[in-house]
């Protein structure tokens, strides 16, 4: 069921609803409101604000938008910190469902992430289509059972849907193998081996 119909997608990255695939255009037809927020894109027309998205001031930045506590659906969809950005909202925020990007490239069990900013203060950017962003699905599986949301399904190579524990019937978790089909694809991005320095820079496991 719904509460509020109020969604938020951190990472739009298209100028209008019909540019491009949209986590949130259905509930946007459906008359849901809502908050599209990204790095490069704005319109307010359609409530899409240009913001900078990081774990830091994530929390404050969906605040000062008037956000409710408990939106109906929150969408992640960064290709970078998707995982820190999720662990920073749920810190202040309890949205029923989330869905979280991830990459498919890792084999179920490993928990891996990428950092969002290296030792010496750089940023990552997925700007060298290399197969390392984002975090596996494992290492947001984790993330969520840690803070109480259970990963019920996934949209295949691309997004993981998580429901808050308190809104899952007994005896209904879904056996984590049955995400393996899901895992270790490897969708044409360029690969960046366990030697490569640009992984030992932008990577880490993931062990809460």
């Amino acid at each position: 069921g719904t509460t509020n119909k109020f969604y938020v997608q951190i990472g739009f990255d298209h100028a209008t609803w019909y540019d491009g695939p949209s986590n949130s255009r259905l509930l946007h037809e459906q008359g849901w409101d809502g908050l599209l927020l990204d790095a490069a894109r704005m319109n307010y027309g359609m409530n899409l604000y240009m913001e900078e998205i990081d774990p830091d001031s994530i929390a404050r930045k969906l605040t000062q938008h008037d956000v409710p506590n408990d939106p109906d659906y929150l969408s992640i969809d960064l290709t970078g910190c998707d995982l820190q950005v999720f662990l920073a909202v749920i810190q202040d925020f309890s949205p029923r469902v989330i869905s979280v990007e991830y990459n498919s490239n890792w084999e179920l069990g490993e928990s891996v992430t990428n950092i969002c900013t290296d030792a010496y203060g750089g940023q990552y950017e997925h700007t060298l289509g290399d197969d390392i962003f984002g975090a596996s699905l494992t290492a947001l599986m984790k993330a969520g059972k840690k803070n109480g949301y259970t990963l019920v399904t996934t949209e295949k190579g691309l997004e993981v849907f998580f429901v808050r524990e308190d809104l899952v019937c007994d005896n209904t978790e879904v056996d984590p193998e049955s995400f393996r089909p899901d895992t270790g694809i490897k969708a044409g991005w360029r690969h960046v081996g366990e030697d490569d320095p640009l992984r030992q820079r932008w990577t880490i496991t993931y062990d809460p």
